[in-house]
């Protein structure tokens, strides 16, 4: 090998070298740029199938179970204790305890932009009657008797009686292993 030939070879090995460590210096910010893109739903459907305890808001409700499904502003989970299900409402979650750092984002399909309606709504055409989980801490059976675009109507669980109607602000749970409860 040459002098130019050893010269040129050293100074491309010295760039590499350069061009690794601005790289290597670079990437903390790309890897913080990246995780600053996700949310908390991206993270919660990286782990359907896996267990997670859900801590809510509201007057300490909380469910250890497995994330079944997302929506746009809901997920689904099957209840440990009694393989029940819980849709919860996704903006009343206070913390969630066992996620582990991954994300995915959201389904292409229809599913993922089904709203939390659209959850309710195939819930009361299976099943009437569910546990409702409010703000307030309330919680208490009832049968539901209409879902709107941002409020549901229910009656009493035991029997026919005044409608009360409630906000999706307000719901931070509907419980089908309250409503089996009496």
């Amino acid at each position: 090998m040459s002098r130019w030939e050893r010269l040129f070879a050293d100074l491309e090995t010295q760039w590499h070298a350069a061009a690794r460590r601005e790289d290597l210096e670079e990437l903390p910010e790309i890897l913080r740029a990246d995780w600053a893109r996700n949310t908390l739903a991206d993270r919660l459907r990286a782990h359907a199938g896996s267990t997670a305890m859900l801590q809510l808001q509201a007057a300490g409700h909380s469910w250890t179970g497995t994330i079944t499904r997302m929506g746009e502003d809901w997920l689904a989970v099957e209840a440990a204790e009694t393989g029940r299900g819980v849709l919860l409402r996704l903006a009343a979650l206070e913390c969630v305890r066992g996620l582990r750092v991954r994300a995915v984002p959201p389904e292409p399909g229809v599913l993922g932009r089904l709203s939390l309606g659209h959850a309710l709504r195939a819930v009361a055409a299976q099943e009437t009657r569910a546990g409702l989980c409010l703000s307030g801490g309330t919680r208490m059976p009832v049968r539901l008797a209409g879902i709107g675009r941002d409020h549901l109507d229910t009656e009493p669980d035991d029997g026919p009686g005044q409608v009360m109607t409630v906000p999706y602000t307000a719901l931070v749970a509907v419980d089908s292993t309250l409503a089996a409860v009496r």
